[in-house]
């Protein structure tokens, strides 16, 4: 196997080597992830020696591998269910948005210390951004799901200056988070009160394959009509029930890569200090899940 290095100027015959870098992903299960997909060809598109892994981390283990990171000096670990949470307890710093939402999704190395971070919430800001460009803080925005991706959606639109308004199945869950935040945000009590919502955001399984909910829509055709875009954190299937029902009503939606490849680039840049190719691992996602349907 042949791979150009930039930081040598040559290919080398012979990849990997004993100067190659590990960064990789760890969850349970984990054999579903497309970050490998997404992160080696961001790798091969930077020219850089690196390989990225995935790691099926059973909970048991977690505090283990965290110190194997360390004793291994890998460059840094995305994070995924069921570890988000726990994985805040064994680092030696959390970020103030991972601190806030007691969650992180990427570990990453700062000199000998290990830093815990969450770019979820930061990774759908980022692809909004793409889209709306400077229109994004005059969107009302309406969220569905204050669980781990939903606090850190709501999180940081709310960090931007958006007014967002949130349903849960939970009431007192959302109230709770929503309390520690500081700016224009609100708590409905269900899902048709998010009609009015120019942006409309699923932040939950619903509609996911594999989940109890699959098949299932997760707003009503009076809040998706009222919209001037709905966004499904899901990506698999590439398009949801809710997702078709939208565009039935002509309302645009968009799955979850945009938001994959948000969170992804800001982890690449965490590990490598470089801007992520953007570009280059969304095309790979897209050549994935053209393969898996």
């Amino acid at each position: 196997m042949t791979r150009s290095t930039g930081s040598r100027g040559k290919t080398e015959s012979v990849w990997p080597t004993a100067q190659t870098a590990l960064a990789g992903v760890i969850g349970h299960p984990i054999s579903h992830s497309l970050s490998p997909v997404m992160m080696n060809a961001a790798l091969v598109a930077s020219e850089l020696d690196a390989a990225f892994l995935a790691f099926d981390v059973e909970p048991e283990d977690l505090a283990q591998v965290v110190q194997a990171m360390r004793a291994m000096k890998a460059v840094g670990l995305m994070v995924t269910m069921p570890h988000k949470t726990a994985v805040a307890r064994l680092v030696d710093e959390l970020t103030p948005r991972a601190l806030l939402l007691d969650s992180v999704n990427v570990l990453y190395r700062s000199g000998d210390r290990l830093i815990g971070d969450s770019t979820d919430g930061a990774g759908l800001v980022r692809f909004l951004s793409e889209i709306l460009g400077d229109g994004l803080v005059d969107k009302r925005y309406g969220v569905v799901g204050c669980g781990g991706a939903g606090r850190s959606i709501i999180a940081a639109l709310v960090s931007e200056g958006a007014r967002v308004a949130v349903a849960n199945r939970t009431n007192a869950t959302a109230l709770d988070f929503v309390s520690r935040l500081d700016g224009d945000v609100s708590v409905v009590s269900s899902t048709p009160e998010l009609r009015g919502s120019d942006v409309v955001i699923n932040a939950t399984p619903v509609g996911m394959v594999g989940s109890d909910q699959e098949g299932l829509s997760v707003v009503s055709d009076e809040v998706l009509v009222a919209a001037e875009l709905f966004i499904d954190i899901v990506y698999h299937p590439a398009a949801t029930p809710t997702m078709q029902r939208a565009q039935a009503l002509g309302t645009p939606a968009l799955n979850g890569v945009g938001m994959l490849v948000g969170l992804g680039a800001l982890c690449f840049e965490l590990f490598f200090d470089r801007p992520a190719p953007v570009a280059a691992m969304r095309n790979a996602i897209d050549l994935s899940l053209g393969e898996r349907t």
